[in-house]
């Protein structure tokens, strides 16, 4: 399937273009079920003085629960 998609990206014909993708799609179905799964790497950050701040894997990675964000105290953040 590599070799294929490779071909297929590089070729000038739409023709063979397609029949390549075709193709693709032919072996792609004859080995199902497959899962397709993705995990970018993202990184975020934010101030320590920002209380319950926990990213997730999926958007908005930051704001998800802003309902459940606050900002903590001077006293808390002393020894940091």
């Amino acid at each position: 399937m590599d070799r294929l998609m490779v071909a297929q990206l590089t070729a000038t014909n739409s023709e063979q273009r397609k029949k390549l993708y075709d193709r693709v799609q032919e072996i792609l179905a004859e080995n199902q079920p497959m899962i397709f799964l993705a995990s970018p790497d993202i990184l975020v950050g934010a101030k320590n003085t920002i209380g319950n701040f926990h990213p997730a894997v999926l958007e908005p990675y930051v704001l998800w629960n802003v309902d459940q964000l606050y900002l903590r105290s001077g006293a808390e953040n002393a020894g940091r």
